[in-house]
């Protein structure tokens, strides 16, 4: 009876640890020590792609650091393209095609605690890959 909780116990623990193909392509840009957490997921089409993508925007946590960034995938879940984003997410939308991004930014005479500089930045799809519009 104990060898049949301590394998159905193995068995929840082999399911709590499956990840969806989303989490597995985030996955491989960590290193060992990092995690992760997905801040928003937006579903729709982009200018420049044919097909309806999922894009999500997610933070790389560190030890001691952190680190933004919008993946976009396919109607397969595979990953097409990951942008790093320098500043603070405030919010991601699709606005007629387009993924825009609100951030905070450092300003001249801001602590590296406090960004205060509302910035925002476009990017639609060139191919496969994310494109900033200037």
């Amino acid at each position: 009876m104990k060898i049949l909780a301590v394998v159905l116990l193995i068995s929840m623990t082999s399911l709590a640890i499956a990840q969806t193909p989303i989490e597995s392509a985030i996955t491989k840009h960590l290193d060992k020590r990092e995690g992760f957490q997905v801040s928003a997921v937006l579903k729709g089409h982009v200018n420049g792609y044919d097909s309806e993508l999922t894009i999500v925007q997610w933070t790389l946590l560190g030890p001691s650091y952190w680190k933004n960034f919008i993946s976009v995938f396919s109607g397969q879940k595979s990953e097409l393209d990951t942008e790093v984003i320098r500043g603070l997410v405030d919010r991601i939308e699709l606005i007629d095609g387009y993924i825009v991004l609100s951030l905070k930014t450092m300003g001249p005479d801001d602590p590296r605690c406090c960004p205060s500089v509302i910035k925002e930045k476009r990017f639609h799809m060139v191919g496969s890959e994310l494109s900033e519009l200037p």
